[in-house]
């Protein structure tokens, strides 16, 4: 028998885990994307939702596992026919506008084992500017076991369990970390996106005028393009309901309606704001700076001070400096101002390189 005769055509084995990828027509992120993942020996599953820039052809050179889906306007719905074509087990969900930034394989597949039914977040990195020195970090839960979890909301989808079999989530730390470019772009892109996000939103409104999520998107939505007033509103209705002071999003929910209030100069109201959510929401550095900021909004300058550096202590943070140089560099515009050179000094030591800091040494 020949050589050629003796070869057996033999399925390739799913990976443990597939990366999953929705995508229209952002070929030069996407491949960005997959490059980022193509070390890590798992399955990419690639869903084109009507693309006509070349992306299919670019996946191609990536994976195999490449799949059409008819936009319906609706995440969730393409994120689950992603989910369905996967043969792995565990799910990675990533967008094609995000990189995998570092990551410890072996550390992450114990965690992932040692909670079959949880859910995985990782770390990312929201890049604000082209230069990388504005960002925000967060964690979101993108790893999870298909049997258990699917999306659930037409846009700012969310992991929800399949049944209730397990109301109360567990979560865990994955060790992966995400590089998300999405906010980065010309003012038409970015307004672009934002105004199909909020269109989105404004239609699930329609249907659940009482769901709090649908709300705080939109607000959000306004928020990153910088409308205040609008967002202002959205954030102050969805106070309105009862609220889970429990959930990551509420948290940032009453912060972003509070900085939504000092950017459209509403001190009083934002000073109100603190009295009533102090106690349920002061554990994030993100609260201290924002409270510190109001403080001082408010010529209340003593209690300013007092905010900005409990921030400093608190290793919970999204905004990057907000628990670190802004802080310092806030506390040194209070006692410049206040014609305490010796301090203001002291304190935009501290800032280090930060740039408005050093600009403020040389004038005290």
């Amino acid at each position: 028998m020949s050589e050629k005769e003796l070869k057996i055509e033999t399925k390739k084995q799913p990976s443990l885990v597939s990366i999953c990828i929705i995508t229209k027509n952002e070929k030069e992120k996407l491949e960005k994307c997959l490059k980022s993942f193509q070390d890590t020996g798992y399955d990419i599953v690639v869903v084109d939702t009507g693309s006509t820039d070349g992306t299919r052809e670019m996946v191609k050179k990536y994976t195999p596992y490449l799949y059409d889906f008819e936009w319906v306007n609706d995440f969730s719905a393409a994120r689950n026919f992603a989910i369905s074509k996967v043969e792995s087990e565990y799910i990675i969900m990533a967008d094609s506008d995000e990189t995998l930034k570092e990551w410890d394989k072996k550390t992450f597949e114990t965690r992932m084992k040692e909670h079959p039914k949880g859910l995985g977040c990782i770390r990312k990195e929201n890049l604000l500017s082209d230069d990388g020195k504005d960002y925000t970090i967060c964690d979101e839960p993108r790893v999870f076991s298909k049997k258990y979890y699917h999306y659930e909301g037409a846009i700012h989808e969310q992991v929800v369990p399949r049944s209730n079999e397990f109301p109360k989530r567990e979560y865990y730390h994955t060790t992966i970390s995400f590089i998300h470019t999405g906010y980065i772009g010309t003012d038409e892109e970015k307004a672009r996106k934002i105004k199909r996000n909020i269109d989105l939103l404004e239609a699930e409104l329609e249907k659940n005028p009482e769901d709090v999520y649908i709300w705080f998107q939109i607000g959000k939505g306004y928020y990153m393009g910088k409308d205040y007033e609008n967002a202002c509103k959205y954030f102050g209705k969805a106070l309105e309901f009862d609220v889970d002071e429990s959930l990551d999003y509420v948290q940032d929910l009453v912060e972003s309606y509070g900085y939504s209030l000092v950017n459209t100069k509403q001190y009083e109201m934002a000073y109100s704001l603190l009295q009533v959510t102090y106690d349920a929401f002061a554990r994030t550095a993100d609260y201290h700076f924002l409270a510190g900021l109001i403080y001082m909004q408010n010529a209340m300058f003593e209690d300013a001070v007092k905010e900005f550096l409990l921030a400093t202590k608190n290793e919970r943070v999204c905004v990057v400096g907000a628990n670190s140089y802004k802080a310092f560099y806030n506390i040194g515009v209070i006692y410049e101002c206040l014609g305490d050179k010796k301090n203001a000094r002291l304190y935009y030591e501290k800032c280090g390189c930060y740039d408005l800091a050093k600009e403020r040494l040389k004038e005290v």
